[in-house]
C-alpha cells in the first residue's frame, strides 16, 4: 500500500511539473518579477500576427548592450505612435529615425533619416501627406513578414530574408525569453554579410547578430537587450487584427 501511495505521489508531482512546463510554452514568460510584466501580458494581437512580435507602448525605450564593434550598443526608442504607424529612433554613433508601418502580416520601414536630433512628431506630417517636410528618404524594407513559420522568405530593397527558427528560448542580459522567432537577412549582391534578428512574442526585438567578412576573419557583432523602460502610455496602437 505504501508503495502504491509513493508511486501515486510521484505521479502527481510529475504531472504538476509537466503541466507547468506546458503552460510556460503556451503562455511565453518574461523576466521574472519584471515591473512591466502585467502590461506585457496584455497584448491583444493574435499569436500568429506579426503585431504580436512588436508591442507598441508610447515612449518605450529598449537599451541594447553590444560587442564586436564600438557602436554595437544602442538605444531604441518608440517616440511617437499612431494607428498602424510608429516613429522609432535608434541612438548609437548617429541617430537614425524610422517611420514604420504595421499590419498583421508585415512590419515595413517606409522612411528613414540619419542625424535626426529633434523632438518632432513625423507621423503627423506623414498622415497629412506632407512628406516634403520630413527629413530623410523613402525606404522599402521589411524586417518581419508572415506567415510566422520556418521557411517563410521574402526580398525587400536591400535584403533576402527568411524565418529560420520559431519557438526558441533565448537568453539576453535582461533575462530569458520564450517563443522567440529568428529572421536571417542576407545583403543582396553580397556573400560576406549575414544578420540574425531575434523577436520575442509580446516583447519585440531582443537580440541582433551580424557576421561580417568570410573565412577565419569573420567579425561577429552582437546587440542584446539589457534594459526596457516604458512611459505612462501603455495603450497598444494597433487597430487591425
Amino acid at each position: 500500500m505504501d508503495g502504491k501511495r509513493l508511486r501515486l505521489g510521484l505521479g502527481i508531482v510529475l504531472l504538476i511539473l509537466i503541466s507547468s512546463l506546458v503552460v510556460e510554452w503556451i503562455n511565453p514568460s518574461f523576466v521574472d518579477n519584471h515591473p512591466l510584466q502585467k502590461y506585457l501580458r496584455t497584448n491583444p494581437c493574435p499569436s500568429d500576427s506579426v503585431l504580436a512580435y512588436l508591442p507598441t507602448w508610447g515612449q518605450a525605450m529598449y537599451k541594447f548592450a553590444g560587442e564586436g564593434i564600438e557602436f554595437a550598443a544602442f538605444t531604441r526608442r518608440i517616440t511617437y505612435a499612431a494607428p498602424e504607424l510608429l516613429q522609432i529612433e535608434d541612438l548609437s554613433g548617429t541617430n537614425l529615425v524610422k517611420i514604420v508601418e504595421l499590419t498583421p502580416n508585415e512590419l515595413r520601414v517606409v522612411w528613414t533619416a540619419e542625424e535626426f536630433y529633434e523632438d518632432r512628431n513625423l507621423l503627423k506630417l506623414w498622415l497629412e501627406g506632407d512628406k516634403s517636410s520630413i527629413p530623410g528618404r523613402a525606404e522599402a524594407l521589411v524586417p518581419l513578414q508572415g506567415p510566422l513559420r520556418v521557411g517563410t522568405s521574402w526580398t525587400d530593397d536591400r535584403y533576402q530574408r527568411e524565418i529560420v527558427q520559431v519557438k526558441q528560448v533565448v537568453t539576453v542580459p535582461l533575462g530569458t525569453f520564450y517563443d522567440v522567432l529568428v529572421v536571417e537577412s542576407k545583403a543582396l549582391g553580397s556573400d560576406d554579410w549575414v544578420q540574425h534578428e531575434y523577436y520575442a512574442k509580446n516583447m519585440g526585438l531582443i537580440k541582433r547578430e551580424a557576421r561580417l567578412g568570410a573565412g577565419d576573419e569573420d567579425l561577429l557583432v552582437i546587440s542584446a537587450l539589457e534594459e526596457l523602460n516604458v512611459g505612462s502610455d501603455y495603450t497598444h496602437v494597433h487597430r487591425r487584427n
